[in-house]
């Protein structure tokens, strides 16, 4: 699936090819240890304009303690689209004093701290995620992943929210989602999410319903909650007629039997009415994540749902009219990101643009405007001139106002490659 590649990079006034960048070179390794804590080394993915990179100390003070590469903070689109430093993180939010809920580890790995344990809770135990206490210190608690900002992540670790003029289906989509999970530690001893997630599956998909039957056999020999990924559809007349009924998937494969029950999910699309609309339509998708855990020898019950629209094609939307500029854009085969946060924490900043050109140099950024109240029509002109006044150009359709599509600028960058297939 990876298109990351390795590129040249300069440390100083030296080079280093692929194949030196490698802890088995003494010089390499030097050249690290040498430019740590210093503006002194670039990637060159992009010959012209080669971006800055970070040399970081991981395992300080341990035995294992090495110096590795990392992305500038906010260059991740900078690199080109099949660098290893490539990334639409520019738009992560800054936890400021606390520290965060997702850690950058060496080897491409993420230290993911979640919001909810996943040991079975005591009899009597609330299920509910843990929280800093009130009296915590603002500068000593941990940001806690909650299921929302998890399914975010692993949607930016799939690149499931860039189109690079290939059409994800679910089968590709929930494969990657799997492979995404196995970078994300959620341990102190280095387990993976892979193995405490389950995807909805189609009776086909032996890759997945493979990985879903290793998943549960390890539960049934060391109990715990488990999450499950797949797509929503609308429960049934005699399901809604019930106070819980089969967690309703349109993907259901090597699933176990799932309760939900009609209050939580109800609760759940009552948050966004395009969820509701979406389920009617069927024009997109309705992605959820549930945190399970076992009832009983044979039946799993949703403790908790969360989830995100989708368009058919895998891209995340916030708005029917971003439904229609993401087919739009990928019709006509161009390669763009729909940006995510990948913590969720400061939603009330959220100055993500809604998608963004990545085969146009400069990038383009797409703005999407939905509504036609003065607040937001204040704020809409801000945005624009700070975009002006950053020289970035800027692609806008006033959807609400019934515009027609505008047209597209042309390519001025190569074909990006496209992530291999799990078929």
């Amino acid at each position: 699936m990876s298109t990351q590649k390795t590129y040249p990079i300069v440390v100083g006034k030296d080079t280093f090819a692929p194949n030196q960048q490698v802890p088995e070179s003494a010089a390499f390794v030097s050249a690290l240890a040498f430019a740590h804590r210093k503006d002194i080394t670039r990637c060159l993915c992009e010959p012209s304009r080669p971006v800055q990179l970070v040399v970081k100390h991981y395992g300080s003070g341990t035995k294992g303690a090495h110096y590795g590469l990392a992305r500038w903070q906010g260059t991740g689109l900078d690199h080109a689209l099949d660098c290893q430093f490539f990334s639409e993180e520019v738009a992560d939010s800054d936890a400021g004093a606390s520290r965060p809920a997702f850690e950058d580890l060496d080897g491409g790995r993420i230290r993911v701290h979640l919001a909810r344990p996943l040991g079975l809770a005591q009899p009597g135990a609330t299920t509910q995620p843990r929280h800093p206490g009130k009296d915590t210190p603002a500068a000593s608690h941990r940001q806690r992943a909650n299921d929302t900002a998890l399914l975010f992540k692993l949607w930016r670790c799939a690149n499931l929210n860039i189109h690079r003029g290939r059409e994800a289906g679910w089968f590709n989509a929930s494969l990657r989602l799997v492979h995404a999970a196995s970078t994300l530690v959620i341990d102190r001893v280095g387990n993976t999410l892979e193995h405490r997630l389950l995807v909805g599956a189609e009776a086909s998909g032996r890759k997945a319903l493979a990985h879903n039957a290793q998943v549960l056999e390890q539960a049934a020999r060391a109990p715990g909650r488990l999450f499950v990924i797949g797509r929503l559809k609308v429960p049934t007349t005699a399901q809604q007629a019930k106070a819980q009924f089969l967690l309703p998937l349109r993907d259901f494969a090597g699933l176990p039997r799932i309760l939900v029950t009609a209050q939580m999910l109800h609760q759940f699309l009552a948050k966004r009415a395009l969820l509701q609309n979406l389920l009617q339509r069927q024009d997109g998708n309705v992605v959820v994540i549930c945190c399970i855990e076992p009832a009983s020898r044979e039946w799993w019950k949703c403790i908790d749902i969360a989830g995100m629209a989708t368009s058919r094609t895998m891209i995340p939307v916030e708005s029917s009219y971003e439904i229609t500029m993401a087919d739009h854009l990928v019709a006509q085969s161009r390669t763009f990101v729909k940006p995510l946060h990948a913590d969720e924490m400061r939603r009330d900043e959220d100055q993500r643009p809604d998608f963004i050109l990545l085969d146009t140099l400069p990038r383009t950024v797409i703005e999407v405007w939905g509504m036609q109240t003065d607040e937001y029509l204040k704020n809409k002109a801000l945005r624009l001139a700070k975009y002006r006044e950053k020289a970035i150009p800027v692609l806008s359709w006033d959807a609400a106002r019934g515009d027609a599509l505008p047209p597209l600028p042309p390519v001025t960058r190569p074909p990006a490659p496209a992530p291999g297939s799990f078929t």
